[in-house]
């Protein structure tokens, strides 16, 4: 089915009800070309394909259009990008092949218990009135808790992300059970956030990073750090 893209248009149309699709009970009122409101049915649930994507949205049937169009609704839900350079508008849809994901270096996918470390100095972080220690009692861990957290820190160490070490300060942890079971290493730091200097944010706005994509651009990558110590 063809359709003529229409990003001024919230929602996407039919001229003609499709094999399959029912007009629910429901209805809405629109505004067309013409200026005035009129009340159209909603056909609900309706599948869209496209090349890479499919997806499940409601569209509007209205008899009198030229044309089917597909509105800013859909073209959210398929990933359609709209680029203006020249004088011309590009609509593309950018799509994910086998033979690129064989391209890529192996070592970016995230496998199970790995733990990725970045090729930077340390942050340092300055904390008010240094010269007093950060001392808060540790909070007593059931024996079933601390079992649940040695393989934890084992691994930890092995990796190389904690270090045994005598400290000045210290901060409580916690033993968070899992719902399977397993058990989550937690560090309360409350304390040390109380003290800290603040510091400019070290991540900016996702909203301002994305606004830097130029429609050059055709790969770039999103590193997401969880748990990071």
């Amino acid at each position: 089915m063809d359709f003529l893209v229409d990003s001024g248009a919230e929602k996407s149309t039919f001229k003609q009800l499709p094999p399959g699709c029912r007009v629910s009970k429901d209805s809405i009122v629109v505004i067309g070309a013409k200026g005035e409101p009129f009340k159209v049915p909603i056909v609900k649930n309706v599948e869209i394909e496209s090349e890479n994507k499919i997806c499940l949205g409601d569209m509007l049937l209205i008899e009198e259009a030229d044309y089917n169009l597909l509105g800013r609704d859909l073209m959210v839900a398929l990933e359609i990008n709209l680029i203006i350079k020249n004088s011309q508008i590009t609509v593309s849809i950018y799509k994910l092949t086998c033979e690129d994901e064989d391209k890529i270096n192996p070592k970016v996918w995230h496998t199970e218990k790995e733990a990725g470390k970045l090729a930077m100095e340390p942050i340092s972080i300055e904390i008010k009135k240094p010269e007093d220690p950060i001392r808060i009692r540790q909070y007593p861990i059931p024996l079933e808790g601390r079992r649940g957290l040695k393989p934890i820190i084992e691994d930890l160490i092995k990796k190389g992300i904690l270090e045994p070490c005598m400290s000045r300060h210290n901060t409580p942890i916690l033993a968070v059970k899992k719902g399977d079971g397993n058990y989550r290493l937690v560090q309360d730091l409350r304390a040390i956030n109380e003290r800290t200097r603040t510091r400019f944010p070290v991540v900016a706005n996702p909203y301002t990073l994305l606004n830097r994509i130029s429609p050059k651009d055709t790969w770039y990558s999103v590193i997401d750090l969880k748990d990071a110590f």
